[in-house]
């Protein structure tokens, strides 16, 4: 088995190709996979792959409120459960765009731009995914879903929200 290309930068093709999945005035949840550099090197004042993707986020962040889109969730990867064996990543990120339009602004962007080398300097592999809601999880399922988690945990134990009784 060969072992996959590190993708580290977005290609126009890959930005082209984007409506034709994702149609626009739907909200976006961006989740980034990320595998950090140990050490950047020189010209990026010798700073760690972590230090330079800091940087990269604090001069996009600016861009990112501008057009709408919001983080929603940051973690460390701790372990792939399900993957290729030894396919580690380091940090999991989810931003929210609110349509495919605002997130072809953030990326066209001369600010966001002017970032990315900070971005690709710091990576060493990483993913993007884009994705939308599904049509049939509307916000009154939503909402049903969360009233009756707050009934069965009255009946459950606790941080078993899948829990059932039996009535």
């Amino acid at each position: 088995m060969s072992e996959a290309m590190p993708s580290i930068r977005l290609t126009t093709s890959a930005i082209n190709e984007l409506p034709g999945h994702v149609p626009d005035g739907e909200r976006l949840v961006v989740l980034h996979l990320l595998r950090y550099r140990d050490s950047v090197g020189p010209g990026k004042n010798n700073s760690t792959g972590r230090q330079s993707f800091e940087h990269y986020l604090q001069m996009t962040r600016p861009v990112l409120m501008h057009v709408g889109g919001r983080p929603l969730w940051r973690g460390q990867a701790r372990f792939v459960l399900l993957g290729p064996t030894g396919e580690r990543w380091d940090e999991v990120m989810l931003f929210s765009y609110p349509s495919l339009r605002a997130f072809e602004r953030f990326v066209d962007d001369a600010r966001h731009q002017a970032g990315l080398s900070f971005r690709t300097a710091a990576l060493e592999d990483s993913r993007i995914v884009i994705t939308v809601a599904p049509k049939t999880f509307g916000k009154l399922t939503w909402w049903l879903l969360q009233l009756s988690a707050r009934f069965r945990r009255g009946r459950s134990e606790p941080g078993d929200s899948y829990a059932t009784s039996s009535e």
